[in-house]
């Protein structure tokens, strides 16, 4: 998750505090899958 946040940081997502809770369902997540659902949730606060 660090590295996806890292990746919203530099594509220019700023202006917010935004927090990413990780449930237990996350632990089988794939890499693609955290980051689909992370920039779902950063759509949906920009909105």
């Amino acid at each position: 998750m660090k590295a996806i946040t890292d990746e919203l940081i530099l594509e220019g997502t700023v202006g917010a505090d935004i927090v990413f809770r990780a449930l237990p369902k996350a632990a089988q997540a794939s890499f693609a899958e955290l980051r689909r659902e992370m920039r779902r949730a950063v759509e949906r606060a920009r909105s």
